[in-house]
């Protein structure tokens, strides 16, 4: 069963069951709050509740995404396609069919205007659906593990198995910068200066050749790490990159400068998310571990508390 409650009295508003078996895993509430959008499994549905009909308004045998900012699109997809919906009535706006290779992931920017695609063995595309104009941002060589578009400016950061996080215009697809996530903190031993990709004369905003700086990149691959998520902060202004390694990369948005390290003595994680204000992260153990709350400043550690293995989700 799947509830919806009022964060203030904590009084509960609507409850639905789902036909599917499974516990739902709750995908978005639109910003208008009129609906809730999640996914059930073992077989895959994607559903949209409206919280003023107290119905479900649409269902579909697909994977589903975010709403957009103003909770008026949505996306679903599958193997083969990815579709665009008006999310009141379910209609379909736009499709993207290509040979997707196993999907990692779709995103629908908060205007609702791009969609970012990335598959396992496949390129990263980028999709403005209402033109229906696409373009391949990164080839099959450089899977694409974790994307995140800007809560308000129009930017896409992508990330993956070769550790750069690189940043892009989603208005057109070009480059803006990247830097290669170091294994261990790039900061110099005054702790003020953030080094940047070999190569790129230590401006990790340079408008050089996307080929060349992946050259640079590359590089440098011993000292990298794989990542694993990437999260932008609800203001804008910083970018968390989780690393395979049990650490995190606190970014500057805009420069893609090292801003802290996240990381401790015997400290697990896989996931990590910015607070309302911004200022603090908190990193997630899916496995039930202690989990963290850090100063997105400096990394350093403010809380530790539990949740029960079952219980945590993102």
């Amino acid at each position: 069963t799947a509830r919806t409650w009022h964060t203030r009295s904590g009084a509960k508003r609507e409850q639905f069951a789902t036909m599917l078996g499974d516990r739902p895993k709750l995908l978005s509430v639109s910003s208008d709050n009129k609906r809730v959008a999640f996914v059930t499994r073992p077989e895959v549905s994607s559903t949209i509740f409206s919280n003023q009909l107290d119905a479900t308004e649409e269902s579909f045998s697909q994977w589903g995404t975010d709403f957009d900012r103003d909770g008026e699109h949505y996306c679903t997809y599958d193997e083969n396609s990815v579709v665009v919906r008006e999310a009141g009535s379910g209609k379909e706006l736009a499709t993207f069919h290509r040979r997707l290779n196993q999907i990692n992931d779709v995103l629908l920017s908060p205007d609702g205007k791009s969609v970012a695609i990335s598959s396992l063995r496949g390129p990263t595309w980028l999709w403005h659906w209402s033109s229906n104009s696409s373009r391949v941002l990164l080839e099959s060589d450089r899977s694409t593990n974790a994307m995140m578009f800007h809560p308000d400016e129009p930017r896409l950061v992508t990330a993956g198995i070769d550790a750069v996080v690189r940043s892009w215009n989603s208005t057109n697809g070009e480059p803006i910068g990247e830097r290669v996530i170091e294994r261990t903190s790039p900061k110099a031993p005054s702790d003020t200066t953030a080094q940047a990709v070999p190569g790129l004369e230590g401006d990790s905003k340079v408008k050089a050749d996307p080929e060349k700086r992946s050259e640079a990149a590359g590089q440098n691959g011993s000292a990298a790490i794989r990542i694993r998520d990437i999260s932008f902060s609800p203001d804008g202004s910083r970018l968390v990159v989780v690393l395979q390694s049990n650490q995190a990369s606190v970014l500057d948005a805009d420069s893609l400068e090292e801003i802290a390290r996240i990381k401790g003595e015997g400290v697990r994680f896989q996931i990590a998310t910015f607070s309302a204000s911004s200022q603090h992260i908190v990193t997630l153990d899916l496995q039930g571990g202690p989990q963290y709350c850090w100063d997105a400043a400096t990394g350093k550690q403010r809380h530790q508390f539990e949740i029960a293995k079952d219980l945590v989700r993102m």
